[in-house]
């Protein structure tokens, strides 16, 4: 039964792991999405129009 623990630890390390990264890669996509509507919408306006 110690091979069927160790197997069941490791699936859910794996999934922890997965589900942290993904969370991961998604803030930082908003954060970069965010800096790019932050930076378009600074240089947008001295010119006056909009994005």
């Amino acid at each position: 039964m110690k091979w069927y623990k160790s197997i069941c630890t490791f699936i859910f390390v794996l999934t922890l792991y997965e589900c942290v990264s993904f969370s991961l890669l998604l803030k930082n996509e908003a954060l970069q999405y965010g800096c790019l509507r932050e930076s378009r919408l600074r240089n947008s306006i001295p010119f006056g129009h909009s994005v």
